[in-house]
């Protein structure tokens, strides 16, 4: 996701799901498929701690794309610096759980717009 109104109307209208240190918001979307967005805040960390929790997010992510097969738009941030540095199995977890949560749990998905 790219566009500022649609990031906006994620943010606004879109559920909120705790993911350890990763939070997610989410909002059903009427397009073909998930697109996603990844933020971490400045006081997580310099740009390198910064860049290596996108890149596990990412890849996560590119992991797990298929298994989200209802479409949302998904906004992954990280705002506060981990009790623990991030590993990818740990990443790549939290990602399937949210992908199986939003899967199997239709009455925790907002409506399509």
């Amino acid at each position: 996701m790219r566009n500022r109104s649609e990031i906006r109307e994620v943010f606004t209208q879109g559920r909120f799901r705790p993911l350890g240190p990763i939070g997610a918001k989410y909002l059903r979307t009427s397009h073909p498929e998930c697109r996603f967005l990844v933020t971490v805040k400045k006081n997580v960390g310099n740009a390198p701690v910064r860049n290596r929790i996108k890149r596990l997010l990412r890849e996560g992510l590119r992991h797990h794309r298929r298994d989200f097969e209802i479409p949302h738009d998904i906004c992954l941030m990280v705002t506060r610096p981990p009790k623990l540095p991030l590993e990818f199995g740990y990443v790549n977890g939290l990602i399937s759980q949210l992908a199986e949560d939003l899967n199997h749990h239709p009455q925790t998905m907002s409506s399509v717009s």
